[in-house]
């Protein structure tokens, strides 16, 4: 008897934006076996055809539903700058874009209201009334000295992480300037991947300073699976651009797939890869899933043999030998036949390959065998691949480039002493030879100082 195993694929396909993100990929567990492929794609088209595929193999879709179904709850928060008084018209026309949004939210969508500058101010709690979000809309003002848009941008993501619902979004009426200290559009952008909040930027420019600020925000929006608008000068944007923002993590659709044919006798993660086609355009995503080990059928042991067996098994775990204690078991494990080393100017650090894939990303967790902080490294960056002797090296983000010597690949073969870029980040690829995996490294080229980016090590949580 096989186990049967079902994954559910989400697909978001968003509203019309003017900044495109492409498709980005997030792993939900539902519990016991099922699993849940949360994809969202800024631009608004067609479903079109869909198709997977995992190891090679395609993925036999077997049903299909759509978002939102019964229960479902989109949580979207709206956050209105309110700094320099010189903007009190923008702000006027953001007061009334607001009542537009609370007049057009659907019954799954709970909207909620804040304003920021220096401080931040909650008018409307997640899941207030229509009429009561318009109402404080209209006590708007600008009167702010100056604005913090990165600092407030977190605190709204936690209120957001905070709320039960099934999608989250962000929605940012802004002039993109910030005035605080400490913090940045990639500490936003990595709260916004944790807890799967989709942010939308309305830009509206009071300057050419302004125009530069605005390209955080879009870059921003495209990172987190949202979309971008600009507004007029005059602050002008259409109604249809506040309809599909409260639309952004809507539509799609579900399908489940059977994943017994892709269970081992050990767990392990698998990368499966989902294809959109639709208009003759054809867009990729890929995501690590998790699948649990293939099971045997113990059936036959219920009733009395079943007990029978339990006790024999039971009286030889008892004269089993003990394990050994911990740093035993270290000792045994697999070398491994490359290291990855981050080069950072005080701490250097490093992560051993030992296994035939090795993953390299933003985010620690959801099959992230080494994690870089930093933002122009994506959530799954690249795949490593040891097989039949050799390494091939494999793209898994749709925005970020790998480059193998200075040529951007999607995919294709890597040998020692390769140079690699992941975004900003350089690393050379060395093979290990037999017993000389602590003394061979892959080692990160330095960033020039003008483009560089501080890069974190990741703590014991993967924060």
């Amino acid at each position: 008897m096989r186990a049967l195993v079902y994954i559910v694929i989400i697909l978001s396909i968003p509203g019309l934006v003017l900044a495109d993100g492409s498709l980005s990929v997030r792993v939900v567990a539902d519990g016991g076996h099922s699993r849940s492929i949360d994809i969202r794609a800024a631009g608004e088209r067609p479903l079109g055809k869909v198709a997977g595929r995992v190891d090679g193999q395609p993925v036999p879709f077997v049903s299909e539903s759509s978002y939102p179904a019964s229960g479902d709850i989109t949580a979207i928060l709206v956050l209105v700058d309110t700094s320099d008084p010189r903007r009190a018209a923008i702000v006027a026309e953001n007061a009334r874009q607001v009542g537009v949004l609370a007049a057009a939210a659907a019954a799954h969508h709970r909207l909620g209201l804040a304003r920021f500058d220096r401080d931040m101010q909650v008018l409307a709690p997640l899941g207030s009334p229509s009429e009561e979000i318009r109402r404080a809309a209209e006590g708007l003002r600008a009167a702010g000295p100056i604005t913090q848009l990165y600092r407030h941008g977190l605190t709204a993501i936690d209120l957001l992480a905070a709320h039960p619902a099934s999608r989250r979004v962000l929605i940012v009426f802004t002039d993109g300037l910030d005035e605080g200290h400490g913090f940045t559009r990639a500490h936003v952008a990595e709260a916004a991947a944790k807890a799967d909040v989709a942010v939308v930027g309305l830009g509206f420019p009071a300057n050419a300073k302004g125009e530069l600020a605005l390209q955080d925000l879009e870059w921003l929006a495209r990172e987190s699976g949202g979309f971008y608008a600009g507004a007029t000068p005059a602050g002008h944007l259409p109604d249809a651009v506040l309809h599909r923002a409260l639309r952004v993590a809507d539509g799609g659709g579900r399908f489940r797939f059977d994943a017994a044919p892709f269970l081992r006798t050990e767990p392990r993660t698998v990368r499966l890869e989902v294809e959109v086609t639709d208009g003759g355009i054809t867009r990729h995503a890929a995501a690590m899933v998790p699948l649990p080990a293939a099971g045997p059928d113990f059936g036959w042991l219920l009733g009395g043999a079943g007990a029978v067996v339990a006790s024999v098994l039971a009286w030889r775990r008892l004269r089993r030998p003990a394990a050994p204690p911990p740093e035993v078991a270290a000792v045994s494990a697999a070398s491994p036949h490359a290291v990855v080393e981050v080069a950072e100017d005080e701490a250097p650090w490093c992560q051993g390959m030992a296994g035939s894939v090795f993953v390299i990303g933003r985010l620690a967790g959801d099959g992230i065998d080494m994690a870089l902080t930093h933002p122009t490294v994506s959530r799954p960056h690249a795949e490593i691949r040891h097989s039949g002797g050799g390494y091939r090296i494999a793209n898994l983000s749709a925005t970020n480039p790998v480059r193998v010597n200075g040529k951007a690949v999607d995919a294709g073969p890597l040998k020692s002493g390769d140079e690699i870029s992941l975004g900003d980040v350089c690393l050379r690829f060395v093979e290990c030879g037999p017993g000389r995996a602590e003394a061979t490294r892959l080692v990160a080229r330095p960033i020039p100082a003008a483009s560089r980016t501080t890069l974190l090590r990741p703590g014991p949580d993967g924060d």
